[in-house]
């Protein structure tokens, strides 16, 4: 059974929906400014003596449930009476500058986790493929996951920092979709816990995302199948607006700390036209994948033989024996951005290479 202080039991209700389509955000404010006086006049405090550790998203759950369901006409007056707030006040929702009662607060929502448990709310690139993973797809997940980090040398993950892993395995409700499509994505991220950091609903009691928005990477079950994973650039009302298949590494270069949403990436630096096309069989050996789209790769063979060691230890050796898959190696020995900085790079005893054989 799914936790629910994370899923909605039984899945998110049909009449919960996101809007047709995105909302400007400079109109944004007026739009929700409705279900913000709603929130304020039915939201209440926890009592003493409530000990139900459930009760914040609870209440939320159900406010949402009922706004989407109240007739336009009760939902029009709301509007009718409410004020918009602020736009700094609208999109900082923490600390003294949050727009919803506290007796809402937020609380943690759906996780990715890794195979060891381990867990985070705050990932760029995801696998959503039918969950559990089957052998096979746990095995190519590995592999991909390792391509997420420079391979040309360095100390970090493309997308992860400090302790954040970078990457991570996506659970879906046990009574919602699996898999998690890209379209669902911000549904499964945002309405599952009624996460009113990160969502609003509109007058037409619609759900609309105002933050949380922009570029994720995806390992669905055709990523697994033939390389490439799928880059997403989501619009405020979880459409996908733009989507490009790419190989991780190509995007060591075009993740800048800037902020770039997933459209000005692709069309800046062409990724719809990079080899997105160059499939692989992901059952061979991680070295030999790379070796057969090594034109798009950074880095040489000898290269990426230490620094797979070095992010992955023990991955290459557990290949050899497998036959180029490696069905159980536990994800919990991924080294974060915090770990890899800590290492010598010059430390042989750190990274040994296992004397794979190079062609």
């Amino acid at each position: 059974m799914s936790d629910p202080a994370k899923y909605w039991p039984g899945g998110i209700p049909s009449h919960v929906r996101c809007h047709p389509e995105p909302i400007g955000w400079e109109t944004l404010p007026e739009e929700v400014k409705g279900w913000q006086l709603f929130l304020e006049e039915n939201a209440v405090v926890r009592r003493d003596g409530n000990d139900d550790e459930n009760f914040e998203v609870t209440q939320r759950r159900q406010l949402v449930s009922r706004w989407a369901a109240l007739p336009q006409a009760d939902r029009d007056g709301y509007q009718a009476r409410g004020t918009p707030r602020d736009r700094e006040r609208f999109l900082a929702s923490y600390g003294d500058k949050v727009w919803y009662p506290r007796e809402a607060l937020q609380d943690r929502g759906p996780t990715w986790r890794d195979r060891s448990g381990k867990e985070s709310q705050n990932l760029f690139c995801v696998c959503t493929a039918p969950y559990p993973l089957n052998p096979r797809n746990r095995a190519i997940w590995t592999k991909l996951r390792i391509m997420t980090y420079a391979l040309d040398g360095g100390d970090r993950t493309m997308f992860g920092y400090h302790s954040d892993p970078g990457a991570g395995l996506l659970v879906p409700n046990a009574a919602g979709p699996n898999p998690v499509t890209a379209e669902k994505y911000m549904r499964w991220c945002h309405v599952e816990a009624a996460d009113l950091d990160k969502m609003a609903m509109t007058s037409a009691g619609t759900v609309i995302f105002y933050s949380g928005v922009g570029r994720v990477l995806l390992t669905d079950q055709q990523a697994l199948e033939s390389g490439p994973m799928l880059l997403c650039g989501l619009e405020n009302n979880g459409q996908v607006m733009v989507q490009a298949r790419v190989w991780p590494f190509t995007l060591y270069r075009h993740w800048p700390d800037d902020g770039w949403d997933a459209e000005r990436m692709i069309l800046e630096y062409n990724l719809d036209m990079s080899p997105r096309l160059s499939k692989a069989n992901m059952e061979d050996d991680i070295l030999d994948i790379l070796e057969g789209i090594r034109g798009y790769v950074p880095g040489s063979p000898d290269v990426w033989l230490d620094y797979i060691e070095r992010y992955a230890p023990g991955y290459l050796e557990m290949e050899a024996e497998g036959d180029g898959m490696v069905y159980d190696y536990d994800h919990s020995r991924f080294r974060t951005t915090e770990e890899l900085e800590s290492l010598d790079l010059e430390d042989d005893e750190v990274y040994p290479c296992p004397g794979r054989r190079i062609v």
